[in-house]
């Protein structure tokens, strides 16, 4: 699958990432975010700053395959705990195209204009483990117990730790 990213240009996803992303993208909750802009207001001032959420998390995904083949050349130097197998790779890719899925409207300022509003983070936690949600249904599809591993990417709790700040910068 080849797209292109406002950013990046041309971005592709060949092999296994090419069936995770294109299973993923195919979902509701991943659609939803191109409606969530990603400059909250600043289009109003600046007309030519449009961007999405959806644009984002394509980007995030082709940041990711690009970390993961530069970890494959390392990884002989890495301690076996640290080393990615396929399953992790194929989850930390769902993590980053998924890590946005709980932003409100206008992205970011959504949350800072409503007094104790949960963090996007936490929103995005709920429909990954929501047995009622396509998304959940798609990365269980995808491989059995994804949407768990996926979430304690999010949260910070899965056990290889520099693929948690790669998803998330809250966890330092």
């Amino acid at each position: 699958m080849i797209l292109r990213d406002p950013v990046h240009g041309l971005v592709d996803f060949e092999g296994p990432d090419e069936k995770t992303v294109e299973t993923l993208l195919a979902t509701r909750e991943v659609q939803r975010l191109r409606r969530v802009r990603q400059l909250g207001l600043t289009s109003l001032v600046f007309p030519g700053a449009e961007h999405s959420r959806f644009s984002h998390a394509i980007g995030a995904a082709h940041v990711m395959v690009r970390l993961q083949k530069r970890i494959r050349h390392v990884q002989s130097a890495l301690p076996p705990e640290l080393r990615l197998d396929d399953e992790a790779r194929r989850d930390a890719l769902a993590a980053a195209l998924l890590h946005d899925l709980g932003h409100g409207p206008f992205s970011h300022l959504y949350e800072q204009v409503m007094p104790g509003a949960r963090h996007h983070e936490a929103w995005t936690v709920d429909a990954l483990r929501s047995e009622d949600t396509e998304i959940h249904a798609a990365l269980e599809r995808l491989s059995k117990g994804m949407s768990e591993r996926v979430s304690s990417l999010l949260e910070g709790t899965h056990p290889i730790g520099y693929l948690c700040r790669t998803v998330s910068g809250r966890w330092e």
